[in-house]
């Protein structure tokens, strides 16, 4: 036997013949492997993006008939310019509750409110792309439920009758938890997450979903299933992600509160590029039940680094009271109790009142060495620092250790299941036409993040050249912004730039001169420090700055307010 064998080996090596056929075969049987493989994907492609199409057929669908429907009570996407309209959309969520606990009037009216919130989210969500799903209709149904309820029992219900968009990731009963795939489209949660559950207890009503980035984890908020959404202050830019629709919305006024998750800044970074107030609670605080991750199946192992659900506001007042309502000592059933993972600590008044006279050694960094920070981040940490500091703790500088191989160990941890193999299981499994960059950015980890920064540094040093070329000794304005946005007025030296845009680093620089007030598209004759110009211009004027061919009806609310309880100010 071992002859033969021997035999056949020898004659097959002197076979050109038979070489050539094998060789062939294996070129064939490769081609058509690949064929085949070409061909599934993409009939797999074409069903998903049928699926997302429909899906978003639907939301449109519904979107209309609640707009002819609401058309019946004299209301429009148009009511936003309407006054009561108008001060319905600039109240905050303490406001609207403590409205609806005082009063049984008419005026006071749950679902009259909900209608103006639900067609200002309806509008932007066609004109911003804010939205993932919209719970109109439900919503309207609940808050008339609401609007019987006896006065005793509203005030037992911190955010009674406040409007609330939940990110697209976040299970709410009866919607698709979809991170923004396709293949995740058409499974609807069954019961909402506990986050949910416990602000629906509170009086709060989700109305709109807001959207997210393809995956999660990318600082956009764009995807093949709701599209792209657009930043309230200027549509040309990004609200930022992956909780960017949910900060577009509130801030255009469609939502006094809105949930998002954050990783590595996934509230914080739209909050930033929105201008509103974004709270990222330490992880583990908050239950994570009931928010699946972007798989196939939605599970997630990986325990080393996990997102943080949080609140996004205009307020820091509107922050303080969905932590209340997540840590409320006075719930007959805690989060700790509905998820066992969370610790026992509730929300603790006499701390966050200052009356507990408790002082803190708190560190505080500048720089950590390897990315070096805008301008405008440092002095609000050095402004934050001050603050700290009057109210009687001690602040001490902090020197990060080791910074550089802070960015590898996290590529590790989140890599940790082979190069993102969950996260590249949900993009294969979606098959959608768009790339997933986020896929190349753990690929080739620190690297591709080392090449990036290279690209970012080199893009703000142009800019600081090019303004002090224009105007020598400039304080460089534009690296305020990281990408070097065009200013026009050197807000140090007082020089014109040789910029072509509006003035961009009037927010960052209380010095800055401000040419328009782009609320109301009209030029600043006084050309005073901001932001005054642009409130005495307009009382409603939202003391922002940045290209007036945004929608009028769409634009950021209206009056100025104290930053930590919410307060309208006087204009």
């Amino acid at each position: 036997m071992q002859n033969a064998v021997f035999g056949f080996v020898a004659s097959f090596q002197d076979d050109k013949t038979c070489h050539s056929k094998v060789f062939a075969g294996v070129a064939v049987g490769l081609a058509l492997h690949r064929t085949i493989s070409y061909l599934r994907r993409s009939q797999r492609q074409s069903e998903l993006q049928k699926q997302a199409e429909k899906k978003r057929m639907i939301r449109d669908q519904a979107r209309d008939a609640f707009i002819i429907e609401a058309k019946k009570y004299g209301s429009s996407p148009d009511a936003a310019t309407h006054e009561h309209a108008v001060a319905v959309c600039d109240m905050t969520a303490q406001e609207l509750a403590e409205k609806f606990q005082a009063s049984l009037s008419n005026e006071s009216s749950v679902e009259d409110t909900m209608r103006v919130l639900a067609l200002r989210a309806a509008g932007a969500g066609r004109t911003l792309g804010s939205n993932a799903e919209e719970l109109f209709s439900e919503a309207m149904e609940i808050a008339k439920s609401l609007d019987q309820e006896p006065v005793v029992q509203r005030q037992s219900k911190p955010l009674f009758g406040v409007g609330v968009s939940i990110k697209d990731c976040i299970n709410v009963r009866g919607c698709d938890s979809t991170c923004g795939l396709a293949a995740k489209t058409f499974q609807p949660a069954q019961e909402d997450s506990v986050i949910v559950e416990m602000l629906r207890d509170a009086g709060a009503i989700p109305f709109v979903r807001g959207n997210i980035p393809q995956c999660l984890m990318i600082p956009e908020s764009s995807n093949a299933i709701w599209g792209t959404a657009l930043n309230p202050w200027n549509i040309a830019r990004t609200p930022g992600g992956s909780s960017g629709g949910e900060a577009a919305l509130v801030a255009c006024g469609a939502a006094p509160i809105a949930i998002g998750t954050d990783i590595g800044g996934s509230i914080r970074i739209p909050s930033n590029c929105c201008g509103v107030y974004g709270f990222k609670p330490t992880p583990e605080r908050i239950s994570n039940l009931g928010i699946p991750a972007p798989r196939p199946k939605g599970e997630n192992g990986q325990r080393g680094i996990v997102a943080s659900p949080g609140p996004i506001a205009r307020c820091v007042a509107d922050l303080v009271s969905v932590m209340r309502v997540w840590w409320q000592p006075y719930a007959t059933n805690k989060m700790f109790q509905r998820d066992p993972y969370i610790p026992p600590v509730e929300f603790n008044e006499s701390s966050f009142s200052g009356t507990a006279k408790k002082t803190l050694r708190i560190g505080y960094y500048t720089d950590d060495a390897y990315c070096e920070s805008a301008p405008s981040f440092k002095r609000a940490v050095l402004q934050a620092k001050a603050a700290l500091e009057q109210a009687g703790h001690t602040v001490v500088p902090f020197e990060v250790p080791s910074a550089t191989e802070y960015p590898d160990i996290m590529f590790q941890v989140l890599s940790a299941d082979g190069n993102m193999q969950g996260f590249m299981d949900g993009y294969v499994a979606s098959c959608t036409d768009k790339p997933l960059v986020l896929m190349g950015t753990f690929a080739y980890g620190r690297d591709f993040f080392q090449l990036q920064f290279q690209q970012t540094t080199l893009s703000m040093n142009t800019s600081q050249v090019q303004l002090q070329q224009a105007s020598p000794g400039c304080c460089a304005c534009a690296v305020e912004w990281l990408h070097g946005d065009n200013v026009r007025w050197c807000c140090a030296c007082n020089v014109w730039s040789r910029g072509v845009g509006d003035v961009q680093c009037a927010r960052a620089w209380p010095g800055a001169r401000v040419k328009r007030c782009w609320t109301t598209t009209k030029t600043c004759t006084a050309m005073q420090p901001s932001p005054t110009p642009c409130v005495r211009c307009s009382p409603r004027c939202c003391g922002g700055w940045g290209s007036p061919a945004r929608p009028r009806s769409y634009e950021p609310q209206g009056r100025r307010r104290h930053t930590s309880t919410g307060r309208a100010l006087p204009s």
